[in-house]
């Protein structure tokens, strides 16, 4: 007798470490589906794993969430269905969207352009002519990939194709900054980085913002009923490393960005195999950059993109945060 898991593991992981900020966004929402659509069209018996994983979607949608990202977790249970459905039917595509075969071919035409795969999702995929396009969803962002053979038989990702990656999820950048921008601020600013967590009555919010060229973190309490409470810097470890990341994946896409859209691709494979244990504190006398250890800490992304790596710098009593690169 076949018996499933109580909860799907891999899906789990995925809403944990979604969930280091304290908050699940519809970025963060939509890379939790995509991973369990995944697992049910991988599955031999994709009913007994959609038990396992509903569970997790479940526990998601009991958080505090914004509309649109509850909304897209309540239509995973009608999609999910779809896909049990048509594996029941065996009407799989010509190309099986979520083959072993597929997924090979794909990890091994991007470690021949750029190295190595990392993780990645197959989202959908067409021919045009004898060439093959590949979308993949990787730290969130659709990338669209078409994959040539190459003159040894091999095949290699011959052009690259992706948007403007959304590293923060939109609809948390646009309300924190409306509650800064209506309510506490008159200056313009931007939010390049956050990091929240469950408080009483609300959520308490570390955010980076930037104003004009100078780049600050400030704490920000925002009750259930949208009032806000904006307090000096407090630094926080998890929180610090959490934006240290968020601002490290930016500064690199931006350099990649000057080499074009495989650079670009390169930096954000490597993010998708980063784990936050990998975003590390720098002592004073092992930093490149330099940095006043008695009122600043400074973070380390290392190999961001080739071998350039990425310091974040806070310091403690004002919340003044530079961000540099070192080769």
């Amino acid at each position: 007798m076949t018996t499933s898991p109580r909860v799907n593991h891999r899906v789990a992981d995925v809403l944990i470490q979604a969930l280091q900020n304290g908050v699940l966004s519809l970025r963060e929402a939509r890379q939790l589906v995509a991973v369990a659509l995944e697992e049910l069209r991988n599955a031999e018996r994709p009913e007994l794993v959609l038990r396992a994983v509903d569970p997790v979607i479940r526990a998601a949608l009991h958080l505090q969430l914004a509309r649109s990202t509850r909304e897209f977790l309540e239509r995973f249970a009608e999609r999910a269905l779809e896909v049990v459905a048509a594996r029941s039917r065996d009407d799989a595509p010509s190309i099986d969207l979520e083959s072993p075969e597929l997924r090979a071919r794909v990890q091994a035409a991007l470690a021949h352009a750029i190295g190595n795969a990392g993780v990645f999702t197959i989202t959908d995929l067409r021919r045009d002519d004898d060439e093959l396009w590949v979308e993949l969803l990787v730290m969130a962002t659709p990338v669209r990939v078409r994959l040539a053979p190459t003159g040894d038989g091999a095949e290699t990702v011959a052009s690259v194709a992706l948007d403007d990656p959304e590293l923060l999820d939109p609809e948390i950048v646009a309300s924190l900054e409306a509650v800064l921008k209506d309510r506490l601020f008159t200056r313009p600013l931007s939010v390049r980085a956050y990091a929240g967590r469950p408080s009483a009555g609300g959520v308490q919010w570390t955010v980076t913002i930037r104003e004009g060229a100078a780049l600050r973190a400030l704490t920000l309490a925002v009750a259930e009923d949208g009032t806000a409470a904006l307090g000096g810097y407090s630094y926080e470890p998890n929180e610090a490393r959490a934006m240290a990341g968020q601002l490290a994946l930016a500064h690199a896409l931006g350099l990649a960005a000057q080499a074009g859209p495989l650079a670009q691709l390169e930096v954000l494979v490597r993010a998708s195999m980063r784990t936050p244990d990998e975003v590390t504190l720098v002592a004073p006398e092992d930093s490149p950059t330099g940095f006043d250890g008695d009122h600043e800490v400074q973070w380390l992304t290392p190999s961001v993109w080739g071998d350039i790596a990425v310091y974040v710098t806070f310091h403690l009593e004002s919340g003044v945060v530079r961000v540099e690169d070192f080769n």
